[in-house]
């Protein structure tokens, strides 16, 4: 089981390029963010559970499994790569 580190940032730039390449396919919901000024106690660790059950989601849904930006970008090993992936892929 890998570990990796995502900012709310980067699931959000999941989903749009999700959306962007779905050819009308389901996307799985990515719940909205509060701001900060409105977390309570727990908020983090639920956020954290949704963010996983979005990604557990994407990962049962084989189109999104077999996506690029899926698999060779999110998934990147270091977020260095990452981030030289996703600003790669925006160029495109």
């Amino acid at each position: 089981n890998k570990k990796y580190r995502r900012k709310l940032a980067d699931f959000e730039w999941l989903w749009k390029v999700l959306f962007l390449n779905n050819t009308g396919k389901s996307i799985p919901k990515l719940q909205s963010s509060l701001p900060p000024n409105l977390w309570y106690e727990g908020y983090l660790k639920k956020r954290k559970d949704e963010l996983n059950k979005f990604l557990k989601q994407c990962h049962h849904t084989k189109w999104i499994r077999d996506f690029h930006g899926y698999q060779n970008i999110f998934f990147a090993p270091t977020y260095k790569k990452w981030k030289r992936l996703r600003n790669g892929y925006l160029k495109k």
